[in-house]
């Protein structure tokens, strides 16, 4: 595939929101962790739940069970572009994840007049593909989403349409190469982002997941490096919010 390049003045710093609530801060912090250790620009990163509350957007929950949100974050992706003022453009990622290669490749890719990017998923993975990673066009989108959930409501879309195939946006050009969200899957020197996708199995609350060791690795050397510290994983592990065995660990 031929990487379309941003051929204008990147702007900077990389803006990325990240999908999650207060419980999962800590896979947050990690992720953040991960990005910044690869990136060659600056970064910021925002958890949409702090941010949304800060700028005092409403995202209603549906009353009709069959439309409401599968996670509570998962209708967080819509104030995106509401968050950065409608100009430019931002990186929605889900918390669970991890990054392993410069995030600059994907803030420099090409919209070509798309409303957003997202990642293309391998016909021979089994696996439906998803909009946990993508570049948002903010100053394309004009999402309101107050509106759009009361579009939801009324039946404007089904639950499938409005967030496993972001009808909501009118041009999506899924061109992003699957590195970019290798649903449980990891490859040395070739991934670039491993998504945790499976909830029962995430490494910060189970220790089955074949990949756990990745993450594991990852949390430790943040760790080593001082990005976070000791006290906050004991005070995450007393408040239920990941797996007591870190305490050892």
């Amino acid at each position: 595939m031929v990487i379309k390049r941003d051929l204008t003045a990147l702007e900077s710093p990389i803006r990325i929101f990240v999908g999650t609530e207060e419980e999962q801060i800590l896979a947050v912090k990690v992720l953040e962790y991960s990005i910044k250790k690869y990136a060659t620009m600056p970064v910021e990163v925002t958890p949409l739940f702090a941010a949304i509350s800060q700028k005092k957007i409403n995202i209603p929950e549906p009353k009709n069970p069959k439309i409401k949100p599968r996670t509570p974050f998962s209708f967080q992706r819509f104030a995106i572009p509401a968050l950065k003022d409608y100009q430019g453009k931002a990186i929605y990622l889900d918390s669970d994840m991890l990054v392993f290669q410069d995030i600059k490749e994907l803030w420099s890719w090409e919209l070509d007049g798309a409303d957003l990017l997202s990642v293309y998923e391998p016909l021979d993975s089994g696996r439906p593909p998803q909009f946990s990673v993508m570049v948002l066009n903010c100053q394309q989108l004009k999402w309101d989403a107050e509106q759009l959930i009361k579009d939801l409501e009324t039946g404007k879309w089904t639950y499938k349409q409005f967030i496993l195939e972001m009808s909501p946006a009118n041009k999506i050009s899924a061109v992003l190469p699957s590195k970019w969200n290798d649903l449980e899957r990891y490859s040395q020197g070739e991934t670039a982002l491993t998504h945790y996708t499976d909830m029962l199995s995430q490494p910060w609350l189970k220790t089955h997941n074949p990949l756990a060791w990745v993450w594991c690795q990852e949390l430790f050397n943040a760790i080593e490096d001082g990005f976070i510290n000791k006290n906050f994983i004991i005070q995450e592990v007393k408040q239920g919010c990941v797996r007591p065995s870190f305490i050892y660990q």
